[in-house]
């Protein structure tokens, strides 16, 4: 609850400037909460809405809460580090 409010800001202004690649680092959360889980939709919904993509990079946590939570759909498409995701947008995985 925390930090909900601040991650919308953040993904509007993400919106808003237009970036067409996200990488979202969740390798340090310990714990998320249904307002958390609502501000990454609300906050996916404006990037998809730009025609940008997201690249998850879960803790174990974040990664055990959106299989429960989004079964059989995909948030987001995942990596396991931040090096990775980011060779997702290079296109080199």
């Amino acid at each position: 609850m925390a930090t909900a409010g601040m991650n919308r800001e953040q993904f509007e202004a993400l919106a808003r400037a237009d970036k067409t690649e996200l990488v979202l680092d969740m390798t340090e959360v310990t714990f998320i909460d249904s307002t958390g889980i609502y501000a990454l939709v609300e906050g996916k919904r404006l990037i998809y809405d730009r025609g940008s993509k997201i690249v998850l990079v879960p803790s174990p946590v974040v990664r055990r809460l959106f299989d429960l939570v989004f079964k059989g759909q995909r948030y987001a498409q995942r990596a396991e580090s931040v090096e990775e995701a980011a060779a997702i947008f290079d296109g080199r995985a």
